[in-house]
C-alpha cells in the first residue's frame, strides 16, 4: 500500500527544551507522518515531552 509523502517525513525535534519543539511540532503537525525525540530532549524534559507532542496525533519516534 502506497503511502503519501508526508507520511514518509520524519521532522527531528532537535531542542533543549519542549516549549520551542512544541511550537514547531505544532506548526508542522499534519504535514509530517512522525516527530522525532531525541536524547537532548529527552533527558531535559523527560517523559512529558513525549506526552505532550504525542497529543498532537503525529507518530513519535524516540531516539536515544
Amino acid at each position: 500500500m502506497a503511502r503519501n509523502a508526508h507520511e514518509r517525513l520524519i521532522v527531528a525535534l532537535d531542542f533543549d527544551r519542549l516549549a520551542p519543539a512544541f511550537q514547531m511540532a505544532s506548526r508542522l503537525a499534519g504535514l509530517a507522518g512522525m516527530f522525532k525525540i531525541g536524547k537532548q530532549l529527552f533527558t531535559a524534559e523527560g517523559p512529558r515531552a513525549v506526552e505532550k507532542l504525542a497529543r498532537l496525533g503525529t507518530g513519535i519516534f524516540l531516539d536515544l
